[in-house]
């Protein structure tokens, strides 16, 4: 799983074995108040790519 922010648009990607979703207005749907949103992450090992 990948998740990917665009500030610019202010959307976020999500994909998911070759499927993806899209989240338009981050911001808004998601509760973001800067421009690099920080995510609580559980049950996950994190990796930068």
């Amino acid at each position: 799983m990948e998740l990917t922010y665009d500030p610019e648009s202010d959307a976020v990607y999500i994909a998911l074995k070759g499927h993806g979703i899209e989240i338009l207005s981050a911001s808004e749907h998601l509760g973001f108040k800067e421009k690099t949103p920080e995510i609580d992450i559980h049950n996950l090992k994190p990796v930068t790519v």
